[in-house]
C-alpha cells in the first residue's frame, strides 16, 4: 500500500493505520473510508457506531478480511493483512475470526451441536475434536441441553447459538457481528460476547 510504514503497536491485536477505501472511478468515485486509525487490544470489547453511510459496514468488511483497503495498513496480530492474497485472507478468516450475522444463519434441520461443529468441519478437524470443541462452546453459552435437537426459532436461543457456531477455532482471536446485534435480548448477547471475544 502507499504511504509510510505505520508504527506497529506491540500490544494491539488489531491495528488499522490510515485505512482508505474508495469505490468507483472518475465522477462515480466514492470514498467510503478516509484515513481510519484504530487499535484493539486483546480482551477489549469494541463497538463501531455511526449514522447510515458513515463507513461502518466497509470497516467491518475490511476487519473481517472480506474486502481490502485502497490504501493504508491492516495489521492483525503482527501480520500485514493488506499484503495477503485472497486465499491467505480466507485462511485467516477460517482459523482466527468468528462472525455473528444478524439473521443468525443457523441450519434448521440440524442439532445445535451440528450447527456449532460445521465451521470446524470446514477447517478439517476430526469428528472427536469437533464434538469436544462444539460441546465446550455450547456449555459456555448455556445451551448444552440443545445439543441433540435443532435450535428453536427463539431469538434468545438463536442469539446464543450463533456466536457458538461463529468460532472456527476453540477460542477465536476475534468475534464480531456483521450487522446490529440482537439488542432486544442483551443478556444473551452479552453472555455470547464475553465468551467469544478475544
Amino acid at each position: 500500500m502507499n504511504g509510510s510504514a505505520p508504527t506497529v503497536e506491540p500490544d494491539a491485536l488489531i491495528q488499522l493505520a490510515g485505512i482508505t477505501k474508495t469505490y468507483g472511478r472518475g465522477q462515480a468515485e466514492f470514498q467510503a473510508l478516509r484515513g481510519v486509525d484504530l487499535s484493539i487490544r486483546q480482551g477489549e470489547f469494541v463497538a463501531i457506531m455511526g449514522p447510515s453511510g458513515s463507513g461502518k459496514s466497509t470497516s467491518m468488511n475490511i476487519l473481517g478480511c472480506l474486502d481490502t483497503p485502497t490504501a493504508g495498513a491492516y495489521i492483525f496480530d503482527g501480520l500485514h493483512v493488506e499484503n495477503l492474497s485472497r486465499d491467505q485472507r480466507a485462511l485467516l478468516r477460517r482459523n482466527y475470526l468468528g462472525f455473528v450475522f444478524q439473521g443468525f444463519n443457523l441450519l434448521a434441520r440440524t442439532s445445535a451441536l451440528e450447527n456449532v461443529e460445521l465451521p470446524l468441519l470446514y477447517r478439517g478437524e476430526s469428528a472427536e475434536a469437533r464434538h469436544r470443541m462444539g460441546m465446550e462452546a455450547l456449555r459456555s453459552v448455556g445451551l448444552a441441553e440443545w445439543r441433540t435437537t435443532p435450535p428453536p426459532n427463539s431469538p434468545a436461543v438463536s442469539s446464543s447459538a450463533s456466536p457458538s457456531r461463529a468460532p472456527s477455532s476453540p477460542i477465536p482471536k476475534c468475534c464480531w457481528p456483521m450487522s446490529r446485534p440482537a439488542t432486544s435480548i442483551p443478556n444473551a448477547a452479552t453472555r455470547s460476547w464475553s465468551c467469544w471475544s478475544a
